[in-house]
């Protein structure tokens, strides 16, 4: 950020009336006698640039001092041990923020017109964890680490709007985009603006030979509020042989089907394989894909290919009539493992991946149950 301004800064503990971590002062932080660490003095400390240099202009804009200080706290970390231990902090407060989601957005402009109990107002899962993981995710859209601190920088460094006056939520997004020649907006409608994050059912598929290979990879959301998340998302694919790209996309759409080609096969698919997009839950998993525009004449079960297989493998169905299907995989003593399918398809010929990096090693069977029609075959 900009040096730090005021003349002189002290730090000094209280006795134990005072029951919080600690409060920031522009010249004086107080640190309760049994609670603070390291931790809590960045934590305060980042509050002389983001609270007592830039103050927020109402309490609706509590995100700025709070998460800000926050996301110091994983800043002194990078600094001092790492980037592993700065996204070691800044995990754990997604962790904290999932889990202790209330469901309300980081900005409400109701605040800045009645204030909220403090328990609303200084939420830790939403004030401090969430707006520390959006800065995080800013970091990330932006992919320019330098371009990231430039904001901060010059946010700070603002003699004519910030520095030693008020900033609320909007001013700073202009500041985001006027610096990164971006509009950004986007991004804090969804992050700031808007409460939760997205629950992804991301789907793939691969198909191919030899020197000819197409992988297609489905991102698709089902959270209700909102309903879809913008994003740039990372897709690792990993190849036979041992080596493996990363693919940057943008995902402006929910349901969006990307399609890469290769010369190599691809044997594993990763989604988001830096855990980038810290606010999110789901799963990613081989999906159902059509293979054939073809009527097949008779319901069939093939055998999945490749076999032997680790970890994934394909099995391929055909179903003459629109029917519901179901399969689901079996371990050799006959307890459910895997449900695979589940749903009603029109008349073609299917591929489904399964995915066995989580089972042991051994023999297993899989079942297809379409309308009267059942089979059961063997896989290693």
């Amino acid at each position: 950020f900009c040096e730090h301004v005021f003349e002189k800064n002290g730090f000094a503990t209280a006795n134990n009336q005072f029951t919080w971590g600690g409060m920031e002062n522009q010249t004086l932080t107080i640190l309760a006698p049994n609670y603070w660490s390291e931790n809590v003095v960045a934590h305060e400390f980042g509050h002389q640039w983001f609270g007592d240099l830039v103050s927020p202009g109402t309490w609706a804009d509590i995100w700025l001092n709070e998460g800000f200080a926050t996301y110091c706290e994983a800043l002194w970390k990078e600094y001092t041990t790492g980037y592993t231990s700065y996204k070691s902090a800044i995990t754990s407060n997604a962790s904290s923020y999932i889990s202790g989601n209330p469901g309300w957005p980081i900005y409400n402009p109701a605040w800045a017109i009645t204030t909220p109990d403090q328990n609303t107002l200084f939420n830790t899962a939403i004030t401090y964890y969430k707006g520390a993981c959006v800065l995080h995710m800013l970091r990330y859209t932006l992919n320019d680490t330098t371009m990231f601190f430039n904001v901060l920088r010059n946010y700070t460094k603002d003699t004519v709007n910030f520095k030693f006056k008020n900033s609320v939520t909007a001013d700073f997004i202009t500041k985001v985009n006027s610096v990164t020649g971006q509009d950004l907006t986007w991004f804090f409608n969804q992050w700031v603006y808007q409460p939760n994050h997205p629950v992804y059912a991301n789907t793939y598929n691969w198909s191919g030979s030899g020197s000819n290979w197409t992988v297609k990879f489905m991102a698709k959301q089902t959270q209700s509020n909102p309903a879809f998340f913008k994003m740039p998302l990372e897709i690792k694919v990993a190849f036979v042989g041992g080596t493996d790209t990363t693919i940057r996309v943008m995902n402006d759409a929910n349901n969006q089907l990307f399609t890469f080609s290769f010369t190599k096969q691809p044997n594993a698919l990763t989604f988001d394989p830096n855990a980038n997009i810290v606010l999110k839950q789901g799963t990613t998993l081989m999906g159902v894909e059509a293979v054939s525009n073809e009527v097949p004449s008779i319901f069939s079960l093939k055998q999945n290919y490749p076999n032997p297989f680790n970890p994934l493998t394909n099995i391929n169905f055909d179903i003459p009539k629109q029917s519901f299907v179901k399969i689901t995989v079996f371990d050799n003593l006959g307890r459910e493992v895997r449900e695979l399918v589940n749903a009603d398809y029109a008349a073609g010929s299917y591929t489904v991946g399964f995915d066995a990096s989580s089972l042991s090693s051994g023999i297993y069977f899989y079942r297809i149950q379409a309308g009267s029609f059942v089979e059961t075959k063997s896989m290693i």
